[in-house]
């Protein structure tokens, strides 16, 4: 489940769509279920994955919404892994409370290749418009958690540079984001 600003979104699905025919040399810029490139509007709901990094950031250029988080499967933001950006209609606070949006379990949101989620699968991760995001083992932000990051480029990093201390590479289970 997905809040933002008092409102609660179930997020469940994934924009599927077939490409459209391309000429070589071409990018669709159109959704599919399996491309390692996605965005999800934590604002309302929707989710696109592209093939292209380029696609991806087509969409999300186009979007009226802010980028909140990169959610990197690589470490060192590398997109090669493929990555996730969380858009949304409003900045965060310069404060970590209230918390503006979160999800209470990232097995419900599907990462690449073909259907690995989110859950578990997280290396690095930056925010942006004055966003910090706090990640938590176990489901519905329960079990340890971080405490809140701004940017961490290897979350298995151990507290080195910007990120939490502990392994956190490839344990999240559920985030805040504020």
């Amino acid at each position: 489940m997905k809040k933002f600003m008092g409102s609660l979104f179930v997020i469940s699905a994934v924009l599927i769509a077939t490409p459209a025919s391309a000429s070589p040399g071409t990018e669709s810029a159109r959704p599919v279920s399996t491309g390692s490139y996605c965005s999800t509007s934590l604002s309302t709901g929707d989710s696109a994955c592209y093939e292209t990094e380029a696609a991806l950031w087509k969409h999300v250029s186009a979007s009226a919404e802010l980028d909140l988080v990169y959610l990197y499967n690589w470490y060192n933001f590398q997109g090669g892994g493929g990555y996730r950006v969380l858009t949304g209609t409003q900045a965060c606070s310069a404060e970590t409370s209230p918390v503006e949006y979160y999800d209470g379990n990232l097995g419900d949101d599907v990462w690449y290749p073909n259907g690995l989620h989110l859950n578990d699968s997280i290396t690095s991760v930056q925010t942006a418009n004055k966003c910090d995001i706090k990640f938590f083992e176990g489901t519905n932000f329960t079990g340890a958690s971080t405490s809140y990051i701004d940017k961490c480029s290897f979350l298995g990093g151990g507290g080195v540079g910007d990120c939490p201390a502990g392994n956190w590479n490839d344990r999240a289970s559920s985030y805040y984001i504020s």
